[in-house]
């Protein structure tokens, strides 16, 4: 219990200004300020769900690039705060330039400058992603990491409740543009708390003795299959989950109800998040993660199903569940990439991870439209693909077997 203590005593500050900066990064505010901003870009430019839906995966693409060569090599060699710090208001600027997009050029489709400008925030805004924040979490946290980061990824949920209220009242007031530009004043408020409170590495403890921090090379790790079935897995969950995360809201109002009751169901989602990445980074702490993780996502399987089957009434749980899985993916994918592979590579490891992450959310909400209207305008079929999704992804869960043990390197002469 002193160790314990002793981590959180030092660590506390870290904590805070990583969650922090995860709600007010990239995998936030861009993530969940889109469904409430998709009706009005709609109805002002005349542009489908789907074709919305495209930034978003233009976003992650570009992310699958910049994470692991650009910011988790930077973040391993120069550290995470001055990445940080840079990223930050660069981010901002991006959200706060998307208030200028307009109808394509002649020719090209309708929400190209749109599609360029979530690119764009991918490779300046990359360094506000959990590449960059885990990374300092991992390095001042062992025994209870997986508390750690649950409280870190919190930020996230936080973000998830808070936003989807807020956006839904300033949009039907000052439109989407009033939504961007909320969005860029959130961001920059990461920016004094990160400058205060993150620290790349501690003075005592695991991570601070002499040597090299043990672990695999970027080389190793792709040699081992835990790497690809812990990508693969992850990919695969992410299209089953994060297409509803952007879609509910929409999937709310088209069910009846106003703007403003689908912002407060949409933000159960967020209270998932947080109540499951704290929940869930305690046990894998005390208990096995694997099995953890797949029990976590049965359940949101089953959560899908009662949704497609239940209608509005479901709605609510439903979107706890969702926030509840969505709240496991990206700090179990933290966690495990730090336990089977160890912190001598983690910013490139985690980068090429989260990527795989990546990619399955840039396709999700494009799926999830696709799913919409092959389902004949409504969301049973996407719903039920959803929970298939989550029941795949555990199968390849239960292959990783045991965490390996790393022994500390001496330092180079």
């Amino acid at each position: 219990m002193a160790a314990e203590r002793g981590e959180f005593g030092r660590g506390w500050g870290v904590i805070l200004a990583a969650a922090a900066g995860c709600g007010l990064g990239l995998s936030a505010l861009p993530f969940y300020g889109l469904g409430p901003l998709m009706t009005p870009l709609g109805e002002e430019f005349g542009w489908s769900r789907t074709e919305i839906s495209i930034a978003f995966t233009f976003m992650t693409l570009g992310l699958l690039i910049a994470g692991p060569v650009i910011v988790g090599r930077l973040s391993d060699r120069i550290g995470v705060r001055a990445v940080a710090l840079a990223s930050i208001p660069l981010f901002a600027l991006t959200l706060f330039g998307l208030q200028f997009i307009q109808q394509g050029p002649e020719g090209a489709p309708g929400p190209v400058l749109l599609w360029v400008g979530y690119l764009a925030m991918a490779f300046l805004g990359a360094g506000t992603s959990p590449i960059t924040y885990t990374r300092a979490v991992n390095a001042w946290f062992d025994r209870n990491r997986g508390l750690a980061l649950g409280l870190t990824l919190a930020g996230t949920g936080a973000m998830g409740i808070i936003l989807p209220m807020i956006l839904g009242r300033v949009a039907p007031e000052f439109g989407w543009r009033g939504g961007f530009i909320t969005l860029a004043i959130l961001a920059i408020l990461a920016w004094p708390v990160v400058a205060l409170l993150l620290k790349n590495a501690p003075a005592v403890g695991p991570q601070a003795q002499a040597g090299v921090a043990p672990g695999a090379t970027l080389g190793e790790a792709v040699k081992n299959y835990r790497f690809w079935a812990l990508g693969f897995a992850f990919l695969i969950l992410a299209l089953g989950i994060a297409g509803l995360v952007v879609h509910l809201f929409p999937m709310l109002t088209d069910a009846g109800l106003t703007p403003q009751e689908a912002g407060s169901i949409a933000a159960l989602i967020g209270v998932g998040v947080i109540v499951g990445r704290v929940f869930i980074g305690f046990l894998v702490d005390r208990l096995f993660g694997p099995l953890v993780a797949i029990v976590v996502f049965l359940v949101t399987a089953v959560g899908c199903v009662l949704l497609a089957d239940g209608g509005i009434a479901i709605a609510p749980y439903a979107a706890f569940l969702i926030g509840f899985a969505l709240g496991a993916e990206v700090d179990l994918i933290a966690y495990f990439t730090s336990r089977y592979f160890g912190m001598k590579r983690y910013g490139e490891i985690y980068g090429w991870q989260y990527g795989f992450y990546g990619l399955g959310a840039a396709f999700a909400p494009v799926l999830m439209g696709a799913l919409f209207t092959a389902g004949g305008g409504t969301y049973t079929l996407a719903l039920h693909v959803s929970a298939g999704l989550c029941v795949a992804a555990c199968v390849l869960l239960g292959t990783l077997g045991r965490y390996p043990t790393f022994k500390p390197e001496p330092e180079a002469p």
